[in-house]
């Protein structure tokens, strides 16, 4: 399979990981808004949706599938001889 057919089958894979966890619970959910100083977050609490071990499961699913869009993007780069700056970004913003 092409690199690009790689790297968009698991962008979907992510898609489709958070659509999981959020799809018929919007309904219950409601944000959490905060700020300290220039930093805003939003935050979902889906305790009260999931018991733990599901919630999990499918926030891990999600994680990996962000984690491996990251290596298939370095492929590509590599494949069409464009710099790969992924790591510096994930190293200058933690967040």
């Amino acid at each position: 399979m092409a690199t690009l057919d790689v790297l968009n089958r698991k962008i979907k894979q992510m898609h489709t990981a958070l659509g999981g966890i959020t799809s018929n619970s919007t309904e219950e959910l409601r944000p959490i808004i905060s700020s300290e100083g220039k930093r805003r977050s939003i935050e979902y609490d889906f305790t009260g949706i999931y018991d733990e071990a599901e919630l999990h499961n499918k926030l891990e699913s999600l994680i990996n599938n962000i984690a491996s869009v990251k290596d298939h993007l370095r492929e590509w780069c590599n494949q069409n001889g464009i710099e790969f700056k992924g790591e510096e970004l994930i190293d200058r913003e933690k967040d």
